[in-house]
């Protein structure tokens, strides 16, 4: 076989590119699996079920819109 550097340097760089997308594939994958507050650096809420929620009429005071409504 002969390959000069030039192949070689190349064949190498590929190799690192792949190297370096199955490892954030890999970070990605196992990220997406733990779950929101499965660790101590991200608490979750005391209760899942409750839901904090904005009225409208907050908004609506909020942008400025209640003067232009019917």
């Amino acid at each position: 076989m002969n390959a000069d550097w030039q192949d070689i340097a190349a064949l190498g760089l590929v190799t690192i590119a792949g190297a370096y997308l199955a490892r954030r594939l890999y970070r990605f994958a196992r990220r997406r699996s733990a779950g929101c507050g499965s660790c101590a650096a991200c608490p979750a809420d005391d209760n899942p079920n409750e839901k904090s929620m904005v009225s409208v009429e907050s908004l609506v005071e909020t942008a400025g819109g209640k003067e232009n409504r019917p």
